[in-house]
Order: C-alpha cells, then structure tokens, then sequence
C-alpha cells in the first residue's frame, strides 16, 4: 500500500492548513472530515492514493447507468435539458466525466452535438458507439476546443475531487461568453445530513472526498469567471432514509427494503398524486427557502 498524505492546502479558498488553520469534525474520522478555518469548506484532509482510486474506480459500472434509469428519472433529464435550451447559441453541449452519457441523448433530441469526456478508453468507447463525440483526459480534455460549447454539464462529480478550482476554471475556458455550467452535488448542509449525521450515505472516502454548500458552490463558481443565474437545494432522499435506517436499531425491520426499490415505489407514488405533488412542491419551497435540501443543483453563466 502506498503511503497516503494529507492535504496541505485547502481545496477551495488555497489557504494554508498548517497549525491550527483546520478543525477536525467530531465523529467524522472515517471519512477524514476537517473544516477549513479561513472559509468553513470540508473535505477530506487525507489524500486518497492511487491504490484507493483504483479500489473504487477500477472497477466501477458506468454502464449499469443505462440500466438504473427508470421513466421518471429520463423525464427529469430531458426537464432539465429543455430548461438549459435557452442557452443554445453554437450548438454544443459538453458532458464532462459523463458516464453513460444519459443526459447527452435529450441534447442530442434538441439538436445540439454532443460531447462527452471520460477518463478510461472503454468508456470513451461505450460513449462513442453511443454517437457521441469524445475527449479523453476526464476534466482535463486535451481535443475540446475551447470557447465553443454552449452548455457544460458537470454532475455529481465534483464531491469526487479535491481540485475544484483548476477543473472549474477549465471548465469556464471551454465555454463560449454567456455559456453556462448545470452542476449537481450532495449538500452538507441538508437537514437530512445534520439529522443521519456521520451515517449518511454521502461519507464515502475515498470516492467522495469535499462536501458542499450553496454558500461554497457560489464561492468556487465566482472565483472561477462564472455569475449566477440560479441555485437551489431540493428533495429528501428516500433512499438514504433507508440506508441510514439500516445503520440504526431500525436495522431489523428494513433490513430487506431495497434503497433503490424503496426510492422508486416513493417517486412514482408521488408523481401519480396530486394531493402527494404539492406537498411535495411545499417542502421543496421550504428547503429550497431554508438551502436544506438533500442536492445543490446550479446554473451558472460565463461571464464576459
């Protein structure tokens, strides 16, 4: 096993970590958890080594993707592509480290060419045969050209990764003026993390390894050539409900609830309930009023 280090440097703001410049988060020792005391950002301070990416990567199922989706998971995805629509100047839509590339085929639905990157050749493979254009070097694409894509779409990847300012700043580069950047993450700051605590679902270094909030998400996206055009937290996630209950002395009752079943069954429940739907929108205003929702979901604009 290589030797792991802890970080020097805080992954947002840049300062120093050196003395007393980091507080490390009671309960938190697992995932390495510390807050930055120059900006209030967590992440994790030990450095995953090559070993351990390849531990959760190496063997990793983007393809089980296509397979997850269900109908009102699609619908949603072509929701959000026909609200990013407005957008549309060149024509171009990059997805980066896209996976499966679900959210490119509602692009490609709404004219837009579509590209992807990844970091592995048989991914960028899958994608290809997929039709869709790709780049190799994950966040860092070597043969996008720069200044050309309308849309960047940057989903539920930057928990993984503890240099968010060079790749949101690539990122920036890639698109035209006036382009905008849709990005989604868990929120630390949810009220279902501050109620499940350190067995939330989201804790899991090394494959997540920053925490954020809206507050933090708005710093980084600034400091990186981006403005806001909007930002929300939203949703109470079924299935880590039942993940933490699995943790807990509720073990016994759920311990043959599927998260993922449980999750669905709920989600579809709601969409065929009026009644259910604006509850559901009420709770959505509360969280979104109070930045407590379960996900960050932001669009921003390129400034210049």
């Amino acid at each position: 096993m290589l030797d792991r280090e802890p970080l020097t440097d805080c992954p947002l703001c840049g300062s120093s970590l050196a003395g007393d410049r980091v507080r490390r988060l009671s309960g938190f020792e697992k995932d390495h958890l510390v807050e930055c005391r120059t900006c209030g950002f967590v992440f994790s301070l030990l450095k995953p080594n090559e070993q351990d990416y390849e531990r959760v990567y190496g063997s990793y199922d983007y393809v089980s993707e296509d397979d997850r989706r269900t109908p009102l998971s699609i619908d949603k995805e072509r929701e959000v592509a026909k609200r990013l629509l407005a957008y549309k100047k060149t024509g171009k839509v990059i997805d980066l480290a896209a996976g499966a590339g679900r959210f490119l085929e509602h692009f490609r639905e709404l004219g837009f060419e579509c590209h992807a990157t990844e970091f592995s050749e048989e991914m960028c493979g899958y994608l290809e045969a997929k039709g869709f254009r790709t780049h190799r070097g994950g966040l860092f694409p070597e043969t996008a050209e720069k200044a050309s894509f309308d849309i960047a779409i940057f989903t539920e990847i930057i928990e993984h990764i503890n240099n968010p300012i060079p790749v949101l700043q690539t990122i920036c580069d890639l698109l035209r003026p006036g382009g905008c950047i849709y990005i989604t993450t868990p929120n630390f700051a949810s009220i279902e993390r501050r109620v499940i605590g350190p067995s939330w679902g989201m804790l899991t270094w090394p494959e997540h390894i920053t925490y954020w909030t809206p507050r933090h998400i708005q710093h980084a996206l600034r400091k990186t050539g981006f403005r806001k055009a909007s930002i929300r937290t939203q949703n109470i996630s079924p299935y880590r409900i039942v993940q933490a209950l699995k943790k807990g002395r509720m073990s016994s009752v759920v311990s043959g609830v599927s998260e993922q079943g449980f999750s669905d069954a709920a989600q579809e429940k709601v969409a065929g309930s009026p009644l259910l739907r604006a509850a559901k929108q009420a709770i959505n205003w509360g969280l979104g009023a109070t930045g407590t929702g379960s996900s960050i979901e932001a669009i921003y604009v390129k400034r210049g």
